[in-house]
């Protein structure tokens, strides 16, 4: 069997030939098939596949092999990958299965039809592999979004197939139309990740394919998909959900009884229609959330949390100014990450009250305001923190001018107040620039943390100390 320049692999040929005598010779070829295919992954795949002109038994050697990782960087000379990757999926030994079909396409001169290439390698892969199966285009070697929208133009929709055996299976496709199975189960999967697609039903196929045909689901990460405006998940064994820059999203409804962590990232800030969510997860332990509609939930909006749990592991929440009452549905976070805006003119976020929690972490962004009044402001409502971790980011980010009631102003008397943190035992300042108020804020807290043991300061120049 040959691999030319274009991609094409032949048929295989199991036929006999050689000489006899010269492969008694040949103690490479003598190793039992294990050694063999041991050798074989060592090499890109498109050199393992070359290797079946050595000899007889190296003929069907390759077609073996347990990870077929197509990568166009590794193939440089073949001028036709998409032939590359469907010679060799048909190739492959028909009595053995495909645990791993990793596919990857960085290069422009790689792409070709890329839908073709998506679909071939889908349908070929789906019924035999039984671990994961990757496909990779990555938005410098195919766009769709970019395209000119024509009805006369090539095809721009993936029919996916059901991978009944596959364990995870992620695909990123800048502005395919994606559409799931109508039929069939993805019976094992555990994993699954979706990038860069659009979907044309409005979210109707995933949320079916997740509720229905995704019985053993784990991980589920949807990132930069277009189309979706109600995403409705009913998935008991679903263990971790990120939702990112979904865009359009209207309605979100998550019922998982097993679920243990969520992100929201902007999804319901790409739409300006009313917006409506729903979670029963009574077992969740970490919520990430950086969306709306919470600053907008009095404009027609509908929130219903009937199955959240009070109390969670940990607590994200970016932008406080914007998301303060999300902080209302609990009643302790062990771990409470805000991102706190230094600079506002009704100052809500420091009349918000915190949930109990163990370890704070406050992430400010100076934009050249103090920052020791706001932190002390929030340390008043941490009396029971036993660990702090403050990062401070020094660059500027949405600048907004300093003003008399600006919240690094207030309290002006913050350096003498006095802050019950009987509690705290280890203090964490990441981005310490060594400002008068960075080192007036690092008193205050050592002085009223009388229990206070350890103090671990990093900066950019220095590094990390502890004292």
């Amino acid at each position: 069997m040959a691999l030319d320049g274009s991609g094409e692999v032949p048929a295989r040929d199991v036929s006999g030939g050689g000489d006899e005598e010269s492969r008694h010779h040949d103690r490479i070829s003598d190793l039992p098939d294990s050694l063999l295919l041991q050798i074989l992954m060592l090499l890109p795949l498109v050199e393992a596949v070359r290797t079946c002109v050595l000899s007889r038994r190296w003929r069907v050697a390759w077609t073996r092999l347990p990870r077929l990782a197509f990568d166009d960087d590794a193939a440089p000379r073949v001028s036709r990958f998409g032939n590359l990757v469907d010679g060799v999926l048909r190739g492959y030994a028909d009595d053995v299965d495909m645990p791993d079909v990793l596919i990857s396409v960085r290069r422009l001169s790689s792409a070709g039809d890329a839908v073709r290439l998506a679909t071939s390698a889908a349908r070929l892969a789906a019924g035999r592999v039984t671990a994961r199966f990757y496909l990779y285009l990555s938005y410098a070697a195919v766009n769709l979004y970019n395209d000119v929208e024509d009805e006369n133009a090539a095809a721009t929709t993936l029919q996916l197939p059901c991978f009944p055996r596959a364990t995870e299976f992620a695909l990123t496709f800048m502005g395919v139309d994606l559409r799931m199975p109508n039929a069939g189960t993805f019976a094992k999967l555990t994993k699954m990740f979706i990038r860069g697609v659009r979907f044309t039903d409005d979210g109707e196929g995933i949320s079916t394919a997740v509720s229905r045909r995704c019985p053993c689901l784990e991980v589920l990460l949807l990132h930069r998909v277009r189309g979706v405006k109600v995403l409705a998940l009913l998935a008991q064994s679903l263990l971790f959900l990120r939702v990112s820059l979904v865009m359009q999203l209207q309605r979100l409804q998550v019922v998982a009884g097993s679920l243990r962590e969520m992100q929201v990232h902007r999804c319901f800030s790409r739409t300006t229609a009313p917006t409506s969510m729903l979670l029963n997860v009574p077992v969740l332990e970490e919520l990430h959330w950086e969306d709306y509609p919470y600053p907008h939930d009095d404009a027609g909006n509908n929130i219903s949390l009937c199955g959240l749990p009070s109390c969670l592991q940990k607590l994200v929440i970016v932008d406080l100014s914007r998301f303060t009452k999300i902080l209302q549905h609990f009643h302790r976070a062990d771990t409470l990450r805000l991102e706190i805006p230094i600079a506002l003119a009704d100052h809500a976020e420091l009349k918000v009250e915190l949930p109990y929690h163990s370890e704070l972490e406050l992430v400010v962004y100076t934009n050249q305001h103090k920052i020791g009044p706001t932190i002390v402001n929030f340390l008043k409502k941490s009396s029971c923190v036993r660990k702090l971790t403050l990062q401070i980011y020094h660059g500027e980010i949405d600048y907004t001018p300093c003003m008399s009631d600006c919240n690094c102003r207030r309290p002006s008397n913050w350096r003498r107040q006095n802050i019950s943190l009987v509690s705290l035992k280890w203090v964490v300042i990441n981005g310490f620039g060594g400002t008068r108020d960075e080192e007036s804020l690092l008193c205050s807290i050592m002085k009223n943390a009388k229990g206070l043991s350890k103090v671990s300061i990093a900066s950019s120049v220095y590094g990390c100390q502890s004292i």
